[in-house]
């Protein structure tokens, strides 16, 4: 006699029995594999549907990379728990990453888990996928990055999957705040709170990529958005009113000569530099101030700082093997520029 198991006991079942069973597969850790460990180290199963896609009207052709779970348009996006999860963008950082291809099924816990983060405002751009490609950092330390993305609903994928409405919604708000993404990267300021869908990633050099390639992949709520950068529209006190009137700017970056120059006009106390793949800052000295372009080196011996040159490392600082951007912060921790490494 055959007995009939609905699909989320099937999977409850499996899951507990930590076995493959009929009609149940491992979420896949690689592409050709039928095994996988979550970011908690414990095989998950779902049913074997994960090639599967629901249908729906065709929209624009934007991605192509496990596109179906980024955009929650594959079958077991109907088992995600789309309760936020509280979380850090550090806490989510510090999870260990499982194997992942092109054509990964979605991957569980994570994948099947949302999260709610409040978190820094880096930079943005409109990727060739159409996505907004947003980077943010832990308010503890602007240095600890990830990403998360908006889609744009006019693409095949997001434009038939059931969160479709909260995907518009949020990206529409954010856009609202911060203006829209161009196909360069624009420097943001502010903070906002994010709720989105935990996504692994493969790590192809991203800029503010995580170091687990961890993503929130889509973003389905945005709130308590502050926002400014070039071609936002800024809430916050101008940063030059509460830092004494100073100034900077980043004019020139040189990683083989592993120099980076500012023009900085005034007291520089509490400005810093932060080479962004390298992980690395330079505190200005507390009693420089700037009178015009001032040349900051690392890689050489130390050496006694002037108005024009000022000493950042012996050791090298910029990474030269893939992209890493330069970052000026002021006296109160706002991003006032950054410096497109372009590689």
């Amino acid at each position: 006699m055959t007995r009939r198991v609905s699909r989320g006991r099937l999977i409850a079942t499996a899951v507990a029995a930590g076995a493959l069973v009929a009609g149940v597969v491992v979420v896949g850790a690689s592409r050709g594999g039928s095994s996988a460990r979550g970011d908690g180290g414990h095989s998950v199963v779902v049913p074997n549907i994960a090639g599967d896609s629901a249908p729906g009207p065709l929209g624009l052709q934007c991605g192509v990379e496990r596109w179906d779970v980024k955009t929650l348009s594959d079958t077991p996006a109907v088992f995600v728990n789309y309760t936020p999860v509280d979380t850090t963008v550090d806490a989510l950082r510090a999870m260990a990453a499982p194997a992942i291809g092109d054509h990964t099924p979605r991957i569980s816990p994570l994948e099947f888990t949302t999260y709610r983060v409040t978190a820094r405002l880096v930079e943005m751009k409109r990727e060739d996928d159409r996505d907004i490609h947003l980077v943010i950092a832990d308010p503890s330390d602007v240095t600890h990055t990830m990403i998360v993305e908006l889609p744009d609903v006019a693409c095949e994928g997001p434009n038939r999957s059931a969160k479709k409405t909260e995907m518009q919604a949020a990206r529409q708000a954010f856009e609202a705040a911060c203006g829209g993404p161009t196909t360069s990267f624009k420097a943001l300021t502010g903070t906002a709170t994010f709720v989105g869908v935990g996504f692994w990633d493969e790590i192809h050099g991203q800029r503010g990529v995580a170091p687990n390639g961890i993503e929130l992949h889509p973003i389905l709520d945005v709130s308590g958005i502050s926002c400014g950068g070039s071609g936002a529209t800024p809430t916050a006190t101008s940063p030059s009113a509460t830092c004494g009137g100073s100034t900077g700017d980043i004019i020139a970056l040189d990683k083989v000569a592993e120099t980076v120059t500012v023009n900085a006009q005034g007291p520089m106390t509490g400005w810093y530099v932060i080479s962004q793949a390298g992980n690395q800052r330079f505190d200005f000295p507390a009693d420089y101030v700037g009178t015009g372009n001032v040349v900051i080196s690392s890689d050489v011996p130390a050496f006694a700082g002037t108005q024009a040159t000022l000493w950042w490392s012996a050791s090298p600082v910029w990474n030269n093997s893939s992209n890493d951007d330069a970052l000026l912060f002021d006296c109160n921790d706002v991003q006032r520029d950054f410096f497109e490494d372009g590689m």
